[in-house]
């Protein structure tokens, strides 16, 4: 009789033991799960200090960055997809093939962080533009009195989903080849401050950042700037303002 007490005592004390274990195990998963979250947040957060560093010259250094798309870090859905909320593609990080968590970067938060920095000028030059994402950062430039201008195809006006319209109700003066139908308007470059130049094989539209092998590169070279800023500034006076067009 007394054995049998001894080991239903011992089964009740190995009991206890493996509930504390185990208890001690979810709580440490838990806090080590917390403490990654944290570190990924800072060094999100870190990630976004240091491109609008980058993106306003804050760091006093040239810059000659290339962005590669299509971005993999946004979800490719309608509700879920804006420039403000980027949402991982968790899927594709079991991927052997894809980079990890921790070396993903977003080519479109970099473009938003650097059209973002504007403080005086927004020169645009773009042969699509069906974006609302993009469009909405110009408005907002042009809300904080940053002069906005943008040369456009005159197919765009009609065009499906075309940012446009939108963007001359608001205001924004708006250019167009109108008078040389015969050659497309198929520039794709942007003049920030006439300090920074961005130009590349990318349109401004939803396919462009998530779906097709686009490239934009981002320079301050002076020289480069110079001759993009005179052909913008050709272009502008030589096409009569979209108003006159419609």
């Amino acid at each position: 009789m007394k054995a049998a007490k001894f080991f239903a005592f011992a089964i009740e004390v190995v009991k206890g033991l493996i509930f504390a274990e185990l208890f001690y195990l979810i709580r440490r998963h838990f806090e080590k799960s917390v403490e990654e979250r944290n570190t990924a947040e800072c060094d999100i957060e870190r990630t976004t200090e240091l491109n609008q560093q980058t993106a306003t010259g804050d760091n006093n250094e040239e810059i000659n960055k290339a962005l590669f798309f299509p971005d993999l870090s946004f979800e490719v859905n309608d509700k879920l997809f804006s420039y403000r909320s980027p949402i991982v593609h968790l899927h594709r990080l079991n991927d052997k093939h894809s980079p990890d968590a921790s070396s993903m970067r977003s080519p479109f938060r970099e473009l938003v962080d650097v059209l973002e920095s504007t403080k005086k000028s927004l020169d645009v030059c773009i042969y699509v533009f069906t974006s609302p994402q993009l469009a909405n950062i110009l408005m907002d430039a042009f809300d904080r009195k940053v002069v906005v201008r943008i040369i456009v195809d005159s197919r765009e006006h009609e065009a499906f989903n075309s940012q446009i319209s939108k963007l001359r109700e608001k205001g924004i003066s708006i250019r167009s080849n109108t008078y040389s139908l015969n050659c497309l308007m198929h520039n794709k470059f942007i003049i920030i401050d006439r300090k920074i130049l961005i130009t590349g094989s990318f349109n401004w539209t939803k396919g462009a950042i998530l779906q097709n092998y686009d490239n934009l590169l981002i320079t301050t070279q002076r020289q480069l700037i110079e001759q993009y800023q005179a052909e913008y500034d050709k272009l502008w006076d030589e096409f009569a303002p979209a108003e006159k067009n419609m």
